[in-house]
């Protein structure tokens, strides 16, 4: 069983070598045939409007608010939710990138923490393009800079009133403050 695999294994590599569909679910925007990539028109001008809405400064909400309303679904028929618009734009191939092989998830049935691999398959311009490389660009910084500022300020340190003064009765630990802004904007509230 164990050789039936690898040969298994071996003959994706050299599909993926050949820059070929190695199977799955195909991404919005594009069909599969004969093995290759193409764009679906209808589909990919859903693609073109995340990427240049998101470079514009919408958020995810309002990305999903404008598909929701041209009846825009993903490839399932469902509609596509801020997990699904954050992996459309983390998608090389939408400018022609075709990656295979990219992380280690597992090795020997244990997970193995997604690292990079050494065997990975990248192919410039395999694929047919529908988002162009300035759009693509500005999408990422954005994305970098998202991922940059939330990290400080789940960080961020606020001076409660009585922050390490009050503590549990019971098991003596200090009581601190959280606050949250609402989706109006409104806040910040202390609870």
């Amino acid at each position: 069983m164990l050789t039936t695999r690898i040969k298994s294994m071996d003959k994706i590599a050299e599909l993926a070598k050949q820059g070929k569909f190695c199977g799955g679910t195909p991404p919005l925007g594009y069909y599969i045939q004969d093995g290759n990539y193409h764009i679906d028109e209808h589909e990919s001008i859903a693609v073109r409007h995340i990427f240049e809405r998101y470079a514009a400064g919408d958020s995810y909400a309002e990305i999903i608010d404008w598909l929701a309303k041209k009846q825009y679904v993903g490839k399932r028929g469902k509609p596509l939710g801020k997990n699904s618009i954050y992996e459309i734009l983390r998608n090389e191939r939408y400018i022609g990138r075709y990656t295979w092989n990219k992380r280690q998830v597992k090795y020997m049935t244990k997970w193995a923490g997604g690292k990079l691999r050494d065997d990975v398959v990248v192919i410039e311009d395999r694929i047919p393009r529908i988002v162009h490389q300035n759009t693509w660009e500005r999408v990422q910084q954005r994305m970098a800079e998202n991922t940059h500022n939330a990290h400080h300020q789940s960080r961020r340190q606020r001076d409660s009133l009585l922050s390490g003064l009050l503590r549990c009765e019971n098991y003596k630990g200090a009581f601190g403050g959280v606050t949250t802004t609402n989706k109006q904007g409104q806040g910040p509230k202390v609870y």
